[in-house]
């Protein structure tokens, strides 16, 4: 198997990666179930590093040439390299070995590879979901550096505006693609690359639980030891779970409470969105992060003639393990905020 990166092997890839069949990405998909979940002692570590590879994978996509994108550019040395992705090298050359260890005959494209490795683990996470796929991503074309990705410490719209102009996600397709990724038990503000404590962002393993306790915990200031701001909360006598100040900005009524602020009287849409999923059953939020996901997955393929992989339907149900009274919600979240914040840090910093 060839992870290509001259011209002429990446012309190679794609005409050879455009004769794959369903049946070849049914064998690969089944083989990364295998190799997330039979690692019993590293299977959080790999779900949590295989979806945040999933978003970095797209990191230096530049809609102007169109260049980048979800394409396995995260296994280019200089991409890999990014301090955003500090961290991700271990894993990233744990999948590429074992891909071409398990399939040596058969040329699968990393983005490919890299795409089906975050839905299948995403899937591990969140048995009950299942993400629409499509497949046919060429090869990374492009290496060049890009502009500093954004921080969780941003504190104004602006600053985040230039990352959803760039990738195309709406502030609510943002909102839902953050609590999805920091519902996953076990994730955390990465060690190698965050100035962040590193407390579990979620003790539970859902995104609408996490919207749930993002809500109706009782959050208090803190300062790491690189002095970052955080917000943390006391979940037992020796658990703490926590927020990042770009977390915490998808609720301003929270945020009001932390600070002791009065709330103003306009109301906060996209809070409202968030919230609304707590009185809904599970699959709503469920459905809509699948959705968005997806969409994530195929930034900056737009030249590629994907083809869509089918699968048989996951027959699995979730239920919420956290219930919380429509009443209870309403004392702990009151809609407000003069600003309404956004955060792309997850995407960049997190998983």
């Amino acid at each position: 198997m060839l992870f290509t990166k001259s011209l002429f092997f990446a012309q190679f890839a794609v005409s050879h990666s455009s004769k794959l069949t369903n049946d070849d990405f049914l064998k690969l998909k089944s083989s990364l179930k295998s190799f997330i979940e039979d690692d019993v002692q590293n299977k959080t570590e790999k779900i949590v590093k295989f979806v945040r590879m999933s978003f970095h994978d797209l990191l230096n996509y530049d809609p102007a040439t169109n260049q980048g994108g979800a394409h396995g550019c995260l296994a280019e040395t200089s991409i890999l390299n990014f301090d955003e992705n500090k961290g991700l090298s271990e894993q990233v050359s744990s999948l590429r070995d074992f891909v071409t260890k398990t399939f040596p005959s058969t040329n699968f494209t990393f983005g490919d590879v890299i795409s089906l490795a975050g839905k299948v683990a995403v899937e591990s996470a969140y048995p009950c979901m299942q993400i629409p796929w499509r497949y046919g991503r060429s090869e990374c074309k492009s290496t060049d550096e890009k502009p500093a990705g954004p921080s969780g410490s941003f504190n104004t719209t602006e600053q985040f505006q230039p990352f959803v102009t760039r990738y195309g996600l709406t502030l609510k397709e943002i909102a839902i693609l953050t609590a999805g990724s920091h519902g996953i038990s076990g994730a955390a503000a990465d060690v190698e690359n965050s100035k962040f404590g590193t407390f579990d962002f979620s003790n539970v393993n859902s995104g609408k639980e996490w919207i749930v306790n993002s809500i109706s915990k009782e959050w208090k200031r803190t300062v790491s030891s690189a002095g970052e701001i955080q917000y943390e909360t006391q979940i037992s006598t020796n658990e703490t779970m926590m927020r990042l100040p770009s977390d915490m900005l998808f609720f301003p009524s929270v945020l009001n409470k932390v600070y002791h602020r009065s709330s103003p009287d306009d109301s906060n849409s996209l809070e409202n969105d968030l919230v609304s999923y707590t009185q809904k059953d599970r699959s709503a939020f469920d459905k809509d992060f699948e959705k968005v996901y997806a969409k994530m997955l195929e930034i900056g393929t737009n030249n590629d003639h994907l083809v869509e992989f089918k699968e048989e339907p996951t027959n699995y149900k979730c239920s919420d393990t956290i219930d919380i009274k429509k009443d209870e919600v309403s004392k702990a979240f009151t809609s407000s905020s003069p600003i309404l914040y956004l955060t792309l840090f997850f995407v960049f910093n997190i998983l």
